[in-house]
């Protein structure tokens, strides 16, 4: 199977604009009245911003990949589509149990979010091990 990664470097790129976008994310509702944008588009383009941001920490090669470490890779990518679907599900039956008269199902942003922020935490954990194994 080809895998298509990014270089090593645009981790560290993602890394910094991720960071940099959740500092304006922040500075955001700390200061309400200085941005001339709409605040509600600004909030979207912010939370865009870290999206592509975790998609290219995720997304970016490591920088001694070995083979262990590409089917730890595809491995964690599937515990979290897992934790994906697992949200969806448990979601689904809250809104069934909790029904106020309209459902409202959970965003593709936060279930992207959430389910990068899975692949990257329990990779960067099981990553360590594997190194610290060998």
């Amino acid at each position: 199977m080809n895998e298509y990664l990014l270089p090593n470097y645009y981790k560290k790129i993602a890394f910094g604009i991720g960071i940099v976008a959740l500092l304006a994310l922040i500075f955001k509702y700390l200061f309400v009245d200085l941005f001339i944008i709409e605040q509600t588009r600004l909030e979207w383009i912010i939370k865009n911003i870290i999206l592509i941001s975790l998609v290219g920490i995720v997304f970016s090669r490591e920088k001694n990949e070995s083979k262990k470490i590409k089917e730890l890779r595809l491995q964690e990518l599937k515990g979290a589509l897992g934790f994906g679907i697992i949200i969806l599900f448990f979601h689904s039956i809250q809104e069934l149990i909790f029904w106020d008269g309209d459902y409202e199902m959970k965003s593709g942003y936060g279930l992207m979010v959430a389910m990068l922020l899975f692949h990257l935490v329990f990779f960067t954990y099981r990553k360590s091990k594997l190194k610290n194994n060998s």
